[in-house]
């Protein structure tokens, strides 16, 4: 995972918008 991925209270993979975008998910 990228360093600029966040973990969530829940524990899940969040990622900002931008690297969403950069990564090509929705």
């Amino acid at each position: 995972m990228t360093a600029e991925a966040r973990l969530s209270s829940k524990g899940q993979v969040v990622i900002p918008k931008e690297m969403r975008e950069k990564l090509g998910l929705r």
